[in-house]
């Protein structure tokens, strides 16, 4: 796998396109705030799921919720978010075919309620519901599907992390200094019933 500096070879440019792009960026639930949430939530999920992508996760974080056209009820955001990632590819970031099936898999479905058995769907979508916190909404066990998202300590944790200011430097950096995911599906973690 290439490197994550291989992968989003300009980090700022790729925020500066997806925020211009972007069609609900003042909010406070579903904008940037969120987005780096996610991307940091993701490094502590990346930890225990060797085979997951960082690259991938990270690129998750930065989409997922860009298309959203407000704060209520749209189910459509994550199909948007998906066509649009898709159409950066090439150009602001460069995933091998797989693994771009799994970030617009991710992104298209983040919103569905399903576990993920792929370990980099699974931190993707985990990450994402962790952050259920900012909208009042414990996140659920049941619908978590890495065992590290599953810990009641990182459940707990995760309702910190609203008005957290890591910024996307730190989150870059981070991601970047882990080693890119095998991507083994095989070692995915095994979703609870």
């Amino acid at each position: 796998m290439p490197s994550l500096a291989n992968v989003i070879p300009d980090p700022p440019a790729l925020l500066a396109t997806i925020d211009a792009a972007c069609t609900n960026v003042g909010s406070h639930l579903h904008g940037p705030a969120h987005w780096r949430a996610v991307g940091w939530t993701g490094l502590e999920l990346l930890a225990g799921e060797p085979a997951a992508d960082p690259a991938v996760v990270l690129l998750f974080a930065m989409f997922h919720d860009s298309m959203r056209l407000d704060d209520g009820y749209d189910p459509q955001h994550g199909p948007r978010a998906a066509v649009f990632a898709a159409s950066l590819h090439g150009r602001h970031f460069h995933l091998p075919d797989d693994r771009l099936k799994w970030l617009t898999r991710a992104i298209r479905d983040h919103t569905a309620g399903r576990l993920a058995g792929n370990p980099t769907i699974a931190c993707c979508w985990d990450a994402d519901r962790l952050n259920l916190w900012r909208v009042g909404v414990r996140p659920d066990p049941a619908f978590l599907s890495t065992e590290t998202a599953r810990r009641p300590e990182v459940i707990e944790r995760a309702a910190k992390l609203e008005g957290q200011r890591h910024g996307w430097d730190e989150i870059v950096r981070r991601h970047s200094e882990l080693p890119p995911g095998d991507g083994d599906t095989k070692t995915a973690a095994t979703p609870q019933s």
